[in-house]
């Protein structure tokens, strides 16, 4: 059972989760974001948080969200280094996280993954789709069954929400499917790699976004923007100056 601290008092917000859940423990608490950090006090929540672990409480303490900067800065002060960083993490944002995930293995955090199934339900259409198609009719599973398969490949931890009974079943099926080859996982990570399919998703993600903004058709784009804007200012310049002439004489 999980749970995470975004604000007030750890302690109270721990208690008030405890209760609701009518636990006497939880076997993971998070940090919910680097955004929770106050005047980049890490110290102060991270100690409530090895306190509760100390207490029973909690079994494991963690983040979400954390970037290597992020944890860094909480190792410099932590007794108990976070045994989990929740982020998220799909084919299309997997190299540009490669680093933090290096960083993961190096010092013996655990990756939890959420919003894995964004090729699916948020950039269908993209690259992606062809690379999980193939193991899909290979194995005769699911598209989700696919990135569920690539991630465990990969050692990662995989975090699914969802009201729909057969996204848990799938789910739950995946754990006794064979693995992806070699070539599958690879497969995927090259598809992956430009980013998402440009959509008004696209722009509605961090990922997304900057995928966008490294096409070079972009770049183009923003670059005749730009000397538009500089043509019509110099335009209204060369339009003005006149005026300015007349005025002086």
């Amino acid at each position: 059972m999980t749970s995470k601290w975004a604000y007030g008092v750890v302690d109270d917000i721990l208690q008030e989760s405890l209760d609701k859940l009518q636990l006497k423990y939880l076997d993971l608490y998070l940090i919910h974001t680097p955004l929770s950090i106050v005047n980049g006090d890490y110290e102060g929540p991270w100690r409530r948080f090895e306190e509760a672990r100390e207490k029973g409480l909690v079994r494991s303490i963690g983040v979400s969200n954390f970037t290597i900067e992020d944890l860094d800065k909480l190792a410099k002060v932590a007794r108990v280094k976070p045994a989990v960083n929740q982020i998220n993490l799909h084919p299309y944002n997997y190299s540009s996280n490669i680093k933090l995930l290096e960083y993961h293995r190096q010092h013996g955090i655990v990756t939890e993954a959420y919003g894995s199934l964004a090729p699916i339900t948020t950039f269908p259409g993209g690259p992606v789709d062809a690379a999980l198609d193939k193991p899909a009719q290979r194995l005769r599973i699911s598209r989700a069954q696919v990135i569920f398969l690539w991630l465990r490949a990969k050692g990662i931890v995989i975090v699914t929400t969802s009201s729909k009974k057969e996204r848990l079943e799938e789910y739950i099926q995946a754990g006794d499917l064979p693995p992806l080859t070699l070539e599958e996982v690879a497969a995927i990570d090259v598809a992956g790699a430009d980013g998402p399919p440009l959509s008004l998703a696209s722009f509605g993600s961090k990922e997304g976004l900057c995928a966008v903004m490294r096409k070079p058709w972009w770049r183009l784009a923003m670059f005749l923007f730009l000397l538009g804007l500089w043509l019509i200012y110099r335009g209204n310049i060369s339009r003005f100056m006149p005026s300015l002439a007349c005025a002086r004489k």
